[in-house]
């Protein structure tokens, strides 16, 4: 650090966060032009005004050699929880943009996150962070202490100790992360059974959506998808955000509600989907009623139909809504009204379970629409209310075909950890898999027509029909080439999950072991971070620098 001055540090830190995150949210220019490309240059610095604080920070308050065994621990614990504090500030804020914390960077490795179940997203974060920090520390350490020797010297006249405590405790979060997976692996008896999940991709650009002429096929394509599942015997179909046109919502468009029964019908599964819903004027029926109600409004829902029981009375309303795209923020209020065709939409409460039974088991499921599922406590919240299986609808295909799909495919592993419940994520193209209650992804199979090709639905074609195959293992293999099942998400023939089709996967179902910890706690990690962190920068400013001026004194 010495070799750069504080200022040099402040604006080089700063670039190198900015052109991170640049590189990391380049997807974003795929939005509504010229929108799309203003939010890939400015959205990258409302991250980075959360994100470089905490390299002035690291600059300011990292360890000295010369620093006792408590206050170098007590820094290295500072930064740990400053990076946590600094994340949910960002949650939070400028109305929230959560996007890839630190933690779903471990969203493929299960033993990871299962600390998440505790402290949520925000407790491995900061495990991350503390473990990094304490084991540079032991290598800077390690080095005085060579080099110590070899100057014939004591270890601590260069500032090495023999003992570093920071690093066994860092070590110590490490196995209570491993520990913590180990005791919430389930036990033979724990398993209940599979329900087997269908996906449907109907791979329709965002904007094209909106287009009149794709209306008559974007119908076809779901309908031909939904019902080729049947020959997968699925329990349950999973459809996308809005997986019908935006200007055809539920509640207004005539027959919307049969089309989606008929569909159920002749699957013979319940179904998941995200459908628009208008909601006409109210006719002056409650004098109470704000200005939308009289006027009618839209909402971006999710609902549910059965074989049997058609449409659920029940629907869950987005309550996040995305900023600039589906409402003007308050504080912006003189900015355009709107920059895509579904902008002025209004948000629901975050309330609502939708009630069904898949595969012989009742799960009640808490939806997360969109972007909702990187809000950390947006599962945990499903849980609380009763949810026994969470459900993530989104149009990815608003991000092009980049990395934009899987990153925000990773929140939906740790939602699955933090809450301990299963969860099924379908996707209009992108990654539609699927994450058992610990957070680990299960295997997801394309369908195929009879010529063996994957089925996307041009055409009345016939798929084709197949047994479940078992191994000598009792794991279930590919029906179609007898191999042995990985976990991945809905892929098609070069590996992409970029594509139209459908498929499914079987979701195993474990007995209820109670809500986590997260659930019933909610971020009480991250609040004592920002506690620690607050207290630590209070006592930086005026002990600390008390007592530096008290010795500058004493010196004169």
């Amino acid at each position: 650090m010495g070799a750069l001055s504080l200022r040099a540090w402040n604006a080089l830190t700063f670039l190198l966060t900015y052109a991170a995150w640049f590189v990391i949210l380049i997807w974003i220019r795929h939005l509504e032009p010229p929108f799309g490309w203003v939010s890939a240059f400015l959205l990258p610095l409302i991250v980075s005004v959360f994100v470089w604080p905490w390299f002035w920070a690291l600059y300011v308050c990292m360890p000295s050699p010369r620093d006792g065994v408590c206050l170098r621990a007590g820094k290295l614990l500072f930064l740990a929880c400053l990076w946590v504090a600094l994340e949910w500030l960002r949650s939070w804020l400028f109305t929230g943009f959560p996007w890839l914390l630190l933690a779903d960077s471990q969203w493929r490795m299960c033993a990871n996150i299962s600390l998440a179940s505790i402290g949520g997203p925000y407790l491995v974060s900061f495990v991350i962070i503390f473990f990094n920090l304490a084991l540079a520390w032991y290598c800077v350490n390690f080095y005085l202490a060579q080099r110590a020797k070899l100057r014939g010297v004591k270890a601590e006249n260069l500032g090495a100790s023999r003992f570093v405590p920071e690093f066994y405790a860092a070590l110590l979060l490490i196995f209570l992360g491993a520990w913590t997976h180990i005791a919430r692996m389930p036990k033979p008896s724990d398993f209940v059974g599979y329900v087997r999940v269908g996906f449907v991709q109907p791979d329709f650009a965002g904007i094209l959506k909106w287009n009149p002429d794709l209306a008559s096929e974007n119908f076809n394509v779901v309908r031909r998808l939904s019902e080729s599942l049947k020959s997968a015997r699925v329990d349950l179909i999973c459809l996308p955000e809005a997986a019908t046109p935006p200007n055809v919502p539920m509640f207004f468009t005539p027959k919307l509600d049969t089309y989606f029964e008929n569909i159920s019908k002749r699957a013979n599964a319940p179904m998941l989907f995200g459908c628009m819903a208008y909601f006409p004027p109210d006719g002056g029926a409650n004098p109470r009623a704000d200005r939308a109600e009289k006027e009618g409004y839209s909402q971006n829902c999710a609902f549910s139909v059965s074989p049997k029981g058609g449409l659920g009375r029940g629907f869950y309303a987005k309550s996040h809504l995305v900023p600039f795209g589906e409402y003007v923020p308050s504080w912006c209020a003189w900015a355009v009204k709107s920059v895509v065709p579904v902008g002025g939409l209004r948000a629901g409460n975050g309330e609502g379970l939708l009630d069904l039974e898949a595969g012989g088991f009742p799960l009640k499921t808490g939806v997360m629409i969109c972007y909702e599922d990187i809000f950390p406590l947006a599962g945990a919240k499903k849980a609380k209310e009763g949810a026994q299986m969470l459900f993530v609808c989104t149009n990815d295909s608003w991000y092009g075909r980049e990395a934009g799909a899987w990153q925000h495919a990773a929140h939906s592993a740790l939602q699955a950890a933090s809450a301990g419940l299963p969860l099924v994520r379908a996707s209009n193209n992108g990654v539609s898999c699927a994450f058992d209650k610990f957070g680990r992804m299960t295997s997801s199979i394309a369908l195929r027509d009879a010529g063996g090709k994957i089925y996307d639905a041009s055409g009345p074609s016939k798929v084709q029909d197949f047994p479940d195959v078992m191994g000598e293992d009792g794991r279930a293999l590919n029906p179609y080439t007898l191999s042995a099942l990985a976990p991945s998400p809905l892929l098609n023939d070069d590996g992409s999950v970029y594509f139209r089709g459908a498929g499914w996967t079987d979701l195993p179902i474990y007995k209820s072991s109670g809500p986590t910890f997260y659930t019933l706690y909610g971020d009480w990690f991250a609040y004592a971070c920002v506690l620690y962190s607050a207290v630590f920068l209070l006592w930086g400013v005026f002990f600390a620098n008390k007592t530096a001026r008290g010795a500058s004194y004493k010196n004169a």
